[in-house]
């Protein structure tokens, strides 16, 4: 009876660990999912700063889709938004039409930390690395590439909302 009992009792805890593994609630959220504030002081970049830009990244199965909202500084500001969604496969999807490059890649470099690299004509013309602070407060993006032939490299920091 109590062999029983003991099976009875391994299968209901073996089957509860199997629903928590399963269960999105208990699994670690992805630090980079949310929204980020870009803070414009803290950054710097090749070009013109934008005076403003949230970054948005929402969980798609196995990756991310990433919403970019800026504006742009002066007198003929404009905002334009930037969608695109891909897998941690490291392979190649399509890109916002208006953004610099043509396809873009995804590959998770560590816990905190994404790789996007974007190509044109199966050239690289643009890596970035994404990495949250270990408070998960800070998004830093490093970027490098290449506009037109000149190369080009920024430096920004995000703020979550």
């Amino acid at each position: 009876m109590h062999a029983r009992r003991h099976v009875l009792l391994l299968a209901v805890a073996v089957g509860a660990l199997f629903l928590i593994e399963r269960h999105p609630a208990a699994q670690a959220k992805d630090p980079i999912l949310g929204r980020w504030t870009l803070d414009v002081g803290k950054s710097s970049f090749a070009g013109a700063t934008p005076m403003k830009r949230t970054m948005t990244f929402a969980a798609v199965p196995d990756g991310l889709k990433q919403t970019i909202v800026t504006t742009t500084a002066g007198n003929a500001s404009v905002t334009y938004n930037l969608v695109y969604t891909a897998k941690f496969d490291g392979a190649e999807y399509p890109a916002d039409v208006a953004s610099a490059f043509s396809t873009v890649s995804l590959k998770r470099v560590d816990g905190r930390s994404v790789e996007r690299i974007g190509k044109t004509n199966g050239q690289v013309v643009e890596t970035e690395i994404y990495t949250v602070s270990p408070d998960g407060k800070t998004l830093r993006v490093k970027q490098e590439g290449e506009n037109n032939g000149v190369p080009f490299t920024t430096a920004q920091v995000f703020e979550r909302q």
